[in-house]
């Protein structure tokens, strides 16, 4: 059984309460979106009813959010990737910092002298951001590779 009382500080690790813009505010459960309390009192007592109901595997910790990303990230890289030997995620890892610089050339013109944008400029911007978002985890993948051999 857990204990009726938690402190603010662990209603704060449990991501159930935060204060932002001089405004407190709180979780009805796990995962919910935050609310805005009229009163520090307010958000604590629902953020410690939403400590209450959770069950024990829903509440974690920054630090264990934190760790359960990481794992499902390498899981997630790893059924991307595994069957690769190093030299062909090297080469992989080369390949993509090409693709998106040249991306990012294609998607300088993106917005118009009128305030509106151009579709294909606009597609290679995102096709960037794609790629670099994609070369990012495939590095850390590299890394957590190296590491683990």
């Amino acid at each position: 059984m857990r204990e009726l009382t938690v402190s603010e500080q662990d209603l704060i690790d449990f991501d159930l309460l935060k204060q932002g813009a001089n405004q407190w505010k709180f979780r009805f459960s796990v995962g919910s979106p935050f609310k805005c309390a009229s009163s520090k009192e307010k958000a604590v007592s629902y953020a410690t009813e939403a400590y209450l109901k959770a069950s024990r595997d829903e509440l974690l910790t920054k630090s264990q959010r934190f760790d359960k990303a990481c794992r499902e990230e390498i899981e997630s890289s790893h059924t991307l990737w595994g069957h690769m030997d190093m030299t062909k995620l090297l080469t992989m890892f080369e390949k993509l910092g090409g693709d998106t610089s040249s991306l990012q050339i294609a998607a300088k013109r993106e917005f118009n002298s009128n305030g509106g944008r151009r579709t294909s400029c606009a597609v290679s911007a995102q096709g960037a951001r794609d790629t670099a978002a994609m070369r990012m985890k495939l590095e850390r993948y590299i890394e957590w590779r190296k590491d683990h051999a």
